[in-house]
């Protein structure tokens, strides 16, 4: 137990469990090791009732062996033991108040707008809507690229404004090639069986669904797209258990 107290120092730890250590026998030498260690550590024994009632020949033990040790005493709401019982256990039962912040699906980032019709839109303006006279007719050289420099940044953040957009948690790390490369696949494979479905659904002039058999190249293309999409899924997988286990193996070097 202090050896696993000493790797999880400042965290949260609730110890659990049947330690055989009668926590009302208090002149014993294992129940003193145990509160020496517990004390060293900021623990607190939340348990104060009897668990466990033995008979042990003529007699009858009553002892507290199944405890619950913390360092975060304050989060307890309470703990006491049920009637209910696991053999000649009692059960027992603790209530805690703990905010544990749900991790996001998404990271929010902030990128340039660099899409096609901004980037084509900003060309076109640059080109036939700017009048550079004034900067052709000057002498002095670093005045012009100073003008020039400032001119095309007023615009450029006009044309191509920040954005904030929103980052799968799965892909925040730098994918493979190959892994982009595949979900490009992916997403083609898509767009051309939702295109496919839809002539097919236009040429038959609508009916009702339940009448509407797929055409075989509808089913031949989302077989396709299927088997890219499992593909795609286990690489993406196989990549982030690769990332974890080389996260995992340089922490315990350093360590």
């Amino acid at each position: 137990m202090c050896e696993c107290m000493m790797k999880l120092s400042n965290k949260k730890v609730i110890w659990i469990g049947d330690i055989n250590v009668d926590q009302n026998d208090i002149n014993n030498i294992r129940y003193k090791k145990l509160n020496a260690a517990m004390k060293m550590f900021g623990l607190v024994q939340t348990v104060q009732e009897i668990t466990r009632i033995a008979k042990l020949g003529d007699k009858f033990t009553h002892s507290t062996i199944e405890i619950v040790m913390t360092n975060t005493y304050s989060n307890f709401h309470s703990c006491k033991v049920l009637e209910d019982r696991i053999g000649d256990h009692q059960a027992v039962r603790f209530t805690l108040d703990f905010n544990i912040e749900k991790a996001s699906k998404f990271k929010k980032i902030l990128i340039r707008d660099h899409s096609k019709s901004n980037i084509s839109a900003l060309k076109q303006f640059l080109k036939e809507n700017c009048d550079y006279g004034p900067l052709l007719e000057s002498d002095e050289i670093n005045d012009v690229v100073q003008g020039l420099n400032s001119h095309i940044q007023l615009y450029y953040d006009q044309f191509c404004p920040i954005k904030q957009i929103k980052c799968h948690s799965d892909y925040i790390h730098k994918p493979s090639d190959n892994l982009l490369k595949n979900i490009k696949l992916r997403r083609k494979l898509y767009r051309k069986f939702k295109k496919h479905q839809k002539e097919d659904e236009k040429k038959r002039n609508n009916p009702p669904k339940l009448l509407l058999t797929p055409c075989v190249k509808c089913i031949l293309l989302w077989d396709q797209y299927k088997a890219q999409r499992n593909y795609t899924t286990k690489l993406s997988r196989d990549e982030r258990r690769v990332k974890i286990i080389t996260e995992l193996r340089a922490k315990s070097d350093y360590e």
